[in-house]
């Protein structure tokens, strides 16, 4: 009834989540899902639906339900699943309080938002009533004790006062009990072992004397002045980066290689 799902990411925990509820739904074991979940995800979650599930009925929570009672109990009442971001949460807290409404299931994707005690979006999340209760997340929570406590307090409000004095390794074994998790070398046995190759780039020499140029005329400048020129300095080591990156793609395209490129930059 209460669980969490920390399969590593793209491992499926959307759809396990999708056909686990189905599958209880159709045996009339509960009746309604909402899910909760960032806002970039809410479209995913919509897609997936209804791929998976083209006969059962979604909706996402819009803003005009959330104050209109008889409206959100009338949605929630029509639909096999609801949809809902987390800032929106305290709205829907709010309403349900008033019409005493129960969920069949409360599913939180990217669960780790819920790990800090006094955020509104745990606060919210614990006021939801619902039969079943199932978190989400390729994170583990393992390395905090206070946050391990929250988690715990969301699953099993009862054992509130057995976790408070545990220690860290305790809290952990408890928390194994409720937790389903497999990793990526495990079910996919067919992965290539991941090389990591650090490349050391050099300047070039243009690049060299305009940034050293530039640290030279740091070491003059009030403090305040300063971080427009770390950023000039930063700048000039991305381009450099970028070239290098460009290299690389290059010659992957060539021998008809993917290439997947993570960075914080929109555009380089």
């Amino acid at each position: 009834e209460k669980a969490i799902l920390a399969d590593d990411m793209g491992l499926g925990k959307t759809v396990q989540t999708l056909l686990a509820s189905d599958k209880l739904i159709k045996k009339r074991f509960m009746m309604g899902v909402v899910i909760t979940c960032p806002n970039s995800l809410i479209t995913n979650w919509k897609n997936e639906i209804n791929k998976w599930l083209p006969y059962a009925k979604v909706k996402e929570i819009s803003q005009s339900e959330l104050i209109n009672n008889n409206k959100l109990l009338k949605t929630i009442n029509s639909n096999n699943y609801i949809l809902i971001n987390y800032e929106k949460l305290n709205k829907l807290v709010n309403t349900l309080k008033i019409n005493k409404h129960k969920f069949g299931l409360l599913v939180a994707d990217e669960a780790h938002r819920l790990r800090v005690k006094t955020s509104s979006v745990s606060y919210n999340f614990k006021k939801i009533s619902a039969d079943y209760s199932w978190l989400l997340t390729g994170t583990p929570f393992e390395n905090n004790l206070q946050d391990i406590k929250n988690i715990i307090s969301i699953l099993k409000p009862k054992q509130k006062i057995l976790v408070e004095g545990a220690s860290i390794t305790i809290l952990n074994s408890l928390l194994r009990k409720f937790t389903l998790r497999r990793i990526k070398k495990d079910v996919l046995k067919d992965l290539p072992k991941k090389h990591k190759n650090i490349q050391y780039l050099n300047f070039s020499n243009s690049s060299k004397n305009e940034y050293l140029k530039i640290l030279k005329n740091i070491s003059v400048l009030p403090n305040d002045q300063k971080i427009g020129k770390f950023q000039n300095l930063l700048r000039i080591c991305i381009e450099n980066k970028f070239q290098r990156c460009l290299e690389i793609t290059e010659n992957s395209l060539e021998k008809d290689s993917k290439v997947v490129i993570f960075s914080y930059l929109v555009k380089p």
